[in-house]
């Protein structure tokens, strides 16, 4: 493993995988981004950031669906570099995944894998 420029990233020399890493309530964890171009890291790496932030800010307690929604309605709302019917399209997307996803709203967040998603997304 080696560092580069690019905090809480590593790349993993024999093969040129990066990974993310991050450290939650003490926790280091450290995920493969299962890539090894830069440029797909970088965005693959904020979303890897991003979610392991608001674990750290709900401090590994368990979260529902309903709490993360929430979470994302005040973001939008609060995000000035989008325009009005910006924040409208986005929330009618959450509209949309309430309507075709409603058990996720009572599902521990945790729980949830990128194997779901991607069930879900075929359907």
């Amino acid at each position: 493993m080696s560092q580069n420029a690019y905090p809480n990233l590593i790349r993993y020399k024999p093969s040129g995988t990066y990974f993310g890493r991050v450290r939650v309530n003490g926790k280091l964890i450290r995920r493969s981004l299962e890539t090894h171009v830069l440029t797909v890291v970088k965005l693959k790496h904020s979303d890897f950031l991003q979610d392991h932030r608001r674990l750290a800010i709900n401090k590994g307690q368990s979260v529902k669906g309903e709490v993360i929604t929430e979470m994302l309605k005040t973001e939008i709302a609060d995000d000035r570099n989008n325009k009005p019917r910006t924040k409208l399209y986005k929330e009618e997307e959450l509209i949309a995944l309430r309507k075709t996803w409603p058990d996720l709203y009572s599902t521990d967040i945790a729980k949830i894998s990128r194997k779901d998603c991607n069930e879900r997304a075929v359907r």
